[in-house]
């Protein structure tokens, strides 16, 4: 293994991997955890990996969803506040990831995974089944309702609010595979996901504090 592709791997990915992690979660330390625990075993396993990213989110998520139930309804709203804010960042566009930030933290655990799952990775039903442990069939429905209810609660009908910010930034460009355009929500979604990862991306003691842990893990770089 090369050690300087593993330590250049962990500086482009861990802020996606952050901000994938806190959309998926809501908890910023549960995803600081979880993203730590992920690279360790993406080093293990580094020389048979195609597309390590894709691996890490994986474990990412399958960490928090294995013990998710031990903490999840102890989650206060009040920590999205710790998330930390892109130097460039409008107001606007900080008041509409912390809109969509507090709209995940309405939907039951279940709903909220599943969203994330479809939005931001665009996973099948059967590969988000697959990987929670739940029939095909209750995804669709779940899916379908976790849209419904955040796209509500973010105001996000072109028909009846065209003044709304995020129906004003929504492209109307297809899913690759797809014939219609992008689903509002899922577009809130990226943009949040965007954002986050700019914010984390500069957040030089995060990002230094889980690399140090993942150099005392692996002993990459001694």
């Amino acid at each position: 293994m090369a050690d300087d592709d593993f330590e250049a791997f962990v500086r482009r990915a861990t802020p996606r991997l952050l901000a994938g992690a806190v959309l998926y979660c809501g908890h910023r330390q549960r995803a600081e955890d979880a993203v730590q625990e992920a690279l360790v075993e993406v080093y293990g396993r580094w020389s048979a990996l195609r597309s390590p990213e894709a691996y890490a989110e994986t474990v990412v998520r399958r960490r928090l969803a294995h013990d998710g139930r031990r903490w999840w309804s102890r989650w206060k709203p009040v920590e999205i506040d710790a998330v930390p804010v892109p130097a460039a960042s409008t107001v606007e566009s900080e008041v509409n990831v912390r809109a969509i930030l507090r709209a995940l933290t309405l939907l039951p655990r279940r709903q909220r995974q599943i969203l994330v799952m479809a939005a931001l990775r665009q996973m099948s039903h059967r590969e988000i089944a697959e990987e929670l442990g739940v029939s095909v069939g209750t995804v669709g429905p779940t899916l379908a309702k976790a849209r419904a209810r955040v796209a509500a609660l973010l105001d996000l009908v072109p028909q009846r609010r065209p003044d709304n910010p995020l129906v004003r930034s929504t492209p109307q460009v297809p899913i690759a595979g797809t014939a219609g355009p992008l689903d509002p929500v899922d577009v809130a979604l990226r943009a949040a996901e965007a954002w986050l990862a700019a914010g984390f991306a500069q957040d030089a003691a995060t990002v230094g504090r889980l690399r140090a842990a993942v150099r005392a893990a692996t002993g990459v770089g001694r």
